[in-house]
């Protein structure tokens, strides 16, 4: 049963129970269904017990026992979707023991096949026993990756360093490990790429974090650094569940935070049990409302009881406890109220976008398809925001003249507003554009002779901006005639059906063609375009504006006057390996546009490059930048890529973000752009990462070149555009 309704925490609906220990199978996982789980984790092999290797039986032998239970006792459905096996903990293919070496070899052998006659989606393994010293042990799991091509194998690791040091009982429930900063001997992510490296990044390789052990205070436990990893399962002691002063089921809120963590990034969470079986028969007691935030709302048993010393290793009576169904009840709670997992994401549609590598687009090459033009148009944010920008211009516009009547010299730049609350937004700045819901706003019709300002929106889709341009002159009082011009012939028909159907009449005046051929017979106050990528410049905007900026008159205003690219170093095992799936050097050397989820950016983004419209010509759009990154983060990690951002100065302190710092918020038209590199590299913690990014262009293209130069050099990603550019 999930956890809950919610669509944006993924796989994260799904909890399960993990058995330590011999249990009657078939009883342990109708308890663990009816208790609300929905899989169980148990042992493979019958016995916790190391079994030696079969010996050559002799004629009349009778044979061993069979060191797993029957696959009789389930149909393949439920041992292929209800049950996840664990690999014996006392597998030690490392050891300096020469016949416990042997002992593990044959039983991972054993066990893994087994796993696989049953069908079953995934292993869990045992986290290497001697840490780093784990050749033998990584060499064990690349062999199964490629005779298992079926299933994926979750390594176990804690959160926290393992035993060895000094601990203290937390006082909420649960242990802290009271430690130095680990060394990278002892650093269990550390062990987690070496053995993801010696598999070669096997997507089929996955992590799963015991979260048990918590740092001792005041480090924060934190799943920060595995976001980027292939996380896939954090298991949780079911005995740190406490009854708090109102008798309710708990967990210190240092590990809710942790369990918020893992609902966000779409990880499934298992508590851990040292018992035998699951008993069903709970108290009934009242669920948590959905609304309610406060753990003591949480659900409460009819008696406050804990889970006490067991009378023997092996049996732990969960039904006189109030059993698992409690536990349950509180996770559900805990994934109801934990706060979205996708910064922005305001449609279920937008969730099918995350961690999904989509080429950019090529503005002049291709024409868009009314499906994109639709997605763009849903987003209210961006075109009030024109449409105040554009408000301003017009009044800026009005202001010049005035002066120049004077005879006043007219300002080079537009000027300053002397009241920065200045806003002509409309008070449902959060509605769909205005051609969607609402009548268009409309000036009285105006011919261009007679107009106080030209607008020209050059590249006018299906009109969104032309009708934020006629708002915002409504809205100022300003007559003006606007120009569309757009060179698709598609988005043309239906801005002749707008012109008709909306009031366009005597406003605007429409252009089929490119907007660097343009010729009108009046020169335009104001420039609008909405050409602007993931990362500013990335479809051509510099190029598209230089060629139209002979139409605007002097002194006139570019809407957007100015935009800027941001870089930052980015882990993400998910969006390589997809690059990397095509099996094709080009895809290496491809920016892609995606909605970051399963990602950690690694240092906080730097400016790149600027473009400032009008500008000077002839123009020189080429750009280079050196940057240097100093990742301090909780220690190494892995470099898969780079991440790109922009931020725009529309007109007079209207601006439009995508860089996390300064995000616009509701606005989701662009997504950033990822830049992947050919090998991830390894990042030492306290470190700096050197990258050099260059923004080239000829006659017929525009293309990006990257070279990484620290920590470990790296080729120069697609030089000369051989594998990506954007044609002019």
């Amino acid at each position: 049963m999930p956890l809950g309704q919610r669509i944006d925490c993924g796989e994260a609906k799904y909890a399960g129970v993990s058995l330590h220990c011999e249990a009657d199978i078939v009883q342990s996982l109708q308890d663990c269904l009816e208790c609300g789980f929905d899989f169980l984790v148990a042992p493979l092999a019958s016995s916790p017990e190391r079994r030696p290797a079969p010996v050559p039986q002799t004629p009349g032998q009778a044979p061993p026992p069979p060191f797993a239970p029957s696959d009789m006792l389930l149909s393949s459905a439920q041992w292929s979707s209800q049950v996840v096996g664990r690999v014996s903990s006392w597998i030690d293919l490392d050891s300096p023991d020469l016949a416990l070496r042997r002992d593990s070899e044959v039983a991972l052998a054993q066990e893994l096949a087994w796993a696989g006659h049953l069908s079953q989606q995934a292993c869990i393994l045992p986290p290497p026993p001697r840490g780093l010293r784990c050749a033998r042990y990584a060499r064990a799991l690349n062999h199964a990756l490629m005779t298992q091509p079926n299933m994926a194998l979750w390594v176990t690791l804690p959160l926290a360093p393992p035993a060895g040091e000094e601990e203290k009982e937390d006082e909420a429930g649960g242990s802290a490990v009271a430690v130095d900063p680990p060394s990278a001997a002892d650093d269990p992510w550390e062990w987690w790429h070496l053995l993801r490296c010696a598999c070669d990044h096997s997507t089929r390789l996955c992590v799963a974090l015991d979260v048990s052990r918590l740092p001792a205070e005041p480090a924060e436990p934190s799943l920060e650094r595995w976001r980027g990893e292939n996380l896939r399962a954090v298991f949780l002691d079911a005995a740190l569940f406490k009854p708090n002063r109102h008798g309710h089921w708990v967990l210190s809120k240092r590990l809710q935070s942790v369990l918020g963590e893992a609902f966000a990034y779409g990880v499934q969470v298992a508590l851990t049990v040292d018992g035998g079986r699951c008993f069903k028969n709970e108290t009934s007691r009242e669920a948590v409302p959905e609304e309610s935030s406060s753990s003591s709302s949480a659900p409460a048993p009819s008696r406050p009881v804990a889970f006490a010393s067991p009378p023997s290793p092996q049996v732990l009576d969960l039904g006189q406890r109030e059993g698992l169904k409690a536990r349950w009840e509180y996770l559900s709670y805990l994934f109801r109220k934990a706060p979205p997992a996708g910064a922005g994401e305001t449609s279920a549609g937008e969730l099918g976008y995350r961690d999904y590598l989509q080429s950019p687009l090529q503005p002049l090459q291709d024409n868009l398809e009314s499906q994109t033009y639709e997605t763009f148009e849903a987003d209210a944010i961006k075109y009030t925001s024109y449409e105040e920008a554009i408000a301003r211009a017009l009044r800026d516009t009005l202001l010049t003249r005035a002066r120049n009547a004077d005879g006043e010299q007219a300002p080079i730049t537009p000027p300053e507003y002397a009241d920065p609350s200045f806003s002509l937004t409309a008070d449902d700045g959060n509605a769909p554009p205005c051609h969607v819901r609402r009548p268009p706003l409309l000036p009285p019709p105006c011919a261009p002779e007679d107009a106080e300002a030209i607008v020209a929106v050059v590249g006018a889709g299906r009109g969104p901006l032309v009708a934020a341009a006629l708002s915002a002159a409504s809205k100022t009082g300003v007559r003006v005639h606007v120009f569309a011009v757009e060179k698709n012939p598609n988005a043309v028909l239906t801005l002749q059906h707008r012109h008709s159907l909306d009031g366009w009449a005597g406003r605007v005046s429409l252009v089929a063609g490119d907007m660097r051929d343009w010729k009108p017979r009046r020169q335009v106050d104001v420039l609008v375009s909405e050409l602007l990528g993931s990362f500013g410049d990335n479809e051509l905007s510099p190029e598209c504006l230089d060629g139209a900026q002979s139409v605007l008159r002097e002194g006139g205003i570019c809407v957007p006057q100015s935009y800027a690219s941001f870089l930052a170093p980015l882990s993400t095992h998910k969006l390589w390996t997809d690059a990397r799936g095509f099996k094709e050097v080009e895809r290496f050397e491809t920016p892609y546009v995606v909605r970051m989820h399963r990602a950690r950016v690694l240092a906080p983004p730097q400016r790149v490059h600027e473009f400032v419209h009008p500008a000077p010509q002839p123009a020189d759009n080429e750009r280079c930048a050196s940057l240097s990154f100093s990742v301090d983060g909780q220690g190494a990690s892995v470099c898969h890529g780079f991440v790109g951002y922009f931020d725009t100065e529309l007109y007079g302190g209207v601006r439009l973000s995508i860089v996390p710092e300064t995000h616009t918020p509701g606005m989701n038209s662009w997504f950033p752009i990822y830049f992947p590199v050919h090998a991830p590299f390894y990042v030492p913690k306290d470190s700096t990462i050197e990258v050099t990014i260059w923004r080239k262009t000829s006659r017929h293209k525009v293309w990006y070149e990257w070279l990484v130069t620290s920590p470990v050099p790296s080729v120069i990603h697609n030089p000369r555009g051989r594998s990506y550019y954007v044609g002019l």
